[in-house]
């Protein structure tokens, strides 16, 4: 486990919500999150990169969620979903099928980007399901 650097939520959360998704996509975010609070995580996996990964979900969605879940599923330590911790890393899945990351934080609030709000919190439950864990802390 990586050591938890003291940042106060308001200001981490700060510095992200309000950038558009093209300035901050799902994945970006959440990388950005988990280094600025001391986490070691890839930056690229398999053929994809933070650079790449947008185009590749762009061109090929399902594909791009597989990955996605496979990079999620090896990195950190696993989490129980009934007993989540601020900062923990989620796959969340949305009624319609769609995967995207995001980061626990507290009160069934996540940080997340999402294509029509950029970076912003989203609150967890049947629309936005966490269906993996991880920890880092």
């Amino acid at each position: 486990m990586n050591e938890l650097k003291k940042i106060p939520m308001s200001e981490l959360t700060g510095k992200y919500i309000g950038k558009s998704y093209r300035q901050m996509p799902c994945l970006t975010l959440v990388h950005s999150v988990l280094t600025d609070l001391g986490a070691q995580v890839p930056d690229t996996y398999k053929h994809l990169s933070l650079e790449n990964y947008l185009a590749f979900f762009t061109e090929q969605p399902e594909a791009a969620q597989n990955i996605l879940l496979e990079l999620l599923a090896e990195i950190g330590q696993p989490a129980d979903l009934d007993r989540l911790k601020c900062y923990d890393l989620l796959a969340i899945k949305q009624p319609a099928g769609h995967i995207y990351p995001a980061i626990n934080l507290k009160r069934n609030q996540a940080l997340a980007s999402t294509v029509n709000e950029g970076v912003c919190t989203v609150t967890l439950g049947q629309y936005n399901r966490p269906i993996l864990a991880r920890r880092f802390f």
